[in-house]
């Protein structure tokens, strides 16, 4: 007899059978036998769905992205999952602006840039306007404090003005916090200099940017199609100053002749920690107007009651992002990976408990399989979720969050070792939820837990970039599971045919047998690091 089919016969028998409740002998301390009901077919079918070509890529406020939303909501539902989203559906409402260049253009003497690859401006954050000009001045870092200026002595009224990130520093220093802590001045989002600048009258701001090119990844996906804000900001672009973030090579278009000059007279002052102001003449044009619309995108949610009296009131939360990049032009980016892998893992999680459940043995905790979108638009989604909960987060006691767990990345290719995980986070709120990972990996799974991506100084910042980190600025214990970037990565080929399934089993798994632990657990899990 086929092995294969052997064990499912076996798993089936087992199943069949009335459980014993003796606690010595029961499958309630057995969590693998519901682990097997997370297949590779399974998985397969669901992906074959969130992949299709009908859904067009699911980007976030697209006909396809609903599309998704109510096939997992008729997951949940024949799940018989309890519906407690807006008005006792499975769906939580957002409602978001989506901003979308109609046209944008940079010249600099007669050097006319593309958007996304030389230059980026966001919609979102930016204005229309037209401008022709032959001036532009370097003002340092454009700050603007008591105890260092950029703009003493310097007249920036109607005129195009050129900075740096970041802030002067003397002697290992910052010069304006007197310690090794930068002011907010070194906000990554520039706020405080552009509000600046817009006070002082300046007409619009080129930022040179440092390691543009990952921005440019960043973006591409998003505002090639359009880039959506929660609706709850507002329509911030009349009160906007427009601005753009440059690479250092259109820099040296922009000062021409005087590049070499520039680079000298600035590396002096940076020196000596002091503000320098350079004007520089030429033909410059800055052309862009935008458009932008309303709409409406929704998190999915299925909720389980937990079987414990006391316990039930505390929720462990599953999520993964079931958005993606959309189409553009004659390409659909498909997203198999990311996040259909992620998806397809908390929709066999979610069958995998409720089988348990069937049987009797219901998680003591509650849990929410929370499917969120507007991830690839700004982790919006999980933000909305945060903001606005439908369960209160103080009783929210951990979010498991799945991004991009199908594929094996160049590294591991490398050293021909596929039976790993990347584990992001377990230990950055919770010691006791990374000593948890840690044991019910080795009981149960035997991965590699590869935390290359936790460390504080990783330069990639995955910490920061998936849902898990909306619930870990609560103070909510977190793990991020991921298996790493490849090449297809926000790429069209992002496709199901490139998905291991028999990985992608093996790491949903984990993380079934995670939160079985902590649903099951008698204490909340505790927090701190130490």
């Amino acid at each position: 007899m086929n092995i294969h089919k052997f064990s499912h016969l076996v798993l089936f028998i087992l199943l069949a059978v009335p459980l014993s409740t003796d606690a010595q002998s029961t499958p309630k301390s057995e969590p693998q036998i519901y682990a097997n009901f997370i297949t590779e077919e399974i998985l397969k079918q669901h992906l074959r769905v969130l992949t299709a070509d009908s859904l067009e890529g699911r980007e976030t406020g697209t006909p396809g992205n609903d599309k998704a939303a109510r096939y997992i909501a008729r997951q949940f539902a024949n799940l018989k999952l309890d519906a407690i989203g807006d008005n006792q559906s499975y769906m939580q409402g957002i409602y978001m602006t989506s901003y979308k260049w109609d046209h944008i253009r940079l010249e600099f003497n007669g050097g006319d840039f593309r958007h996304l690859f030389d230059y980026i401006a966001i919609p979102s954050k930016n204005k229309d306007l037209k401008l022709n000009y032959n001036e532009i001045i370097y003002i340092g870092y454009g700050i603007d404090d008591s105890k260092y200026s950029d703009y003493k002595n310097v007249d920036v009224s109607g005129k195009v003005v050129l900075i740096y990130e970041g802030e002067p520093m003397h002697k290992d220093k910052y010069v304006i916090t007197g310690s090794k802590t930068p002011s907010e001045w070194s906000a990554q989002d520039n706020a405080l200099k552009l509000k600046t600048a817009k006070e002082k009258g300046a007409a619009y701001v080129l930022i040179v940017k440092a390691g543009i090119q990952k921005m440019f990844e960043t973006y591409r996906g998003a505002i090639l199609g359009n880039e959506m804000v929660p609706t709850a900001v507002g329509n911030t672009v009349d009160s906007n100053i427009g601005h753009a973030y440059i690479s250092t090579d259109i820099l040296k278009d922009i000062l021409g002749s005087q590049s070499a000059n520039f680079i000298k007279q600035r590396n002096k002052a940076i020196k000596k920690a002091k503000p320098l102001s350079m004007s520089f003449k030429g033909e410059y044009r800055i052309d862009q107007k935008l458009s932008f619309k309303d709409v409406k995108s929704n998190n999915i949610l299925g909720y389980m009651r937990g079987s414990d009296p006391k316990l039930a009131d505390e929720v462990l939360i599953i999520t993964a992002h079931m958005d993606h990049l959309g189409k553009r032009g004659d390409y659909i980016y498909h997203g198999a990976d990311d996040d259909g892998s992620g998806t397809t893992a908390v929709l066999s999680m979610a069958r995998a408990f409720t089988k348990a459940a069937e049987y009797g043995f219901r998680p003591k905790r509650s849990i929410l399989f929370m499917l969120v979108t507007g991830e690839e638009k700004g982790l919006y989604g999980s933000k909305y979720y945060t903001t606005f909960p439908v369960l209160p987060l103080e009783n929210t006691v951990a979010d498991l969050n799945i991004d991009m767990i199908g594929r094996i990345d160049p590294k591991h290719i490398q050293s021909a070792d596929s039976n790993y995980i990347y584990i992001i986070g377990s230990d950055r709120i919770s010691m006791e939820l990374h000593e948890l990972s840690e044991s019910v990996n080795a009981r149960f799974s035997n991965l590699t837990l590869d935390y290359t991506y936790n460390s504080p100084t990783d330069p990639n910042r995955f910490y920061y970039r998936s849902d898990h980190y909306n619930f870990a600025e609560k103070g909510i214990p977190i793990i991020f599971y991921f298996s790493g970037v490849h090449e297809d990565y926000h790429k069209p080929s992002d496709t199901i045919d490139k998905i291991h399934f028999n990985l992608l089993r093996k790491r949903a798994q984990l993380v079934f047998y995670t939160a079985w632990e902590i649903a099951n657990r008698p204490e909340r899990l505790k927090i701190g690091t130490n």
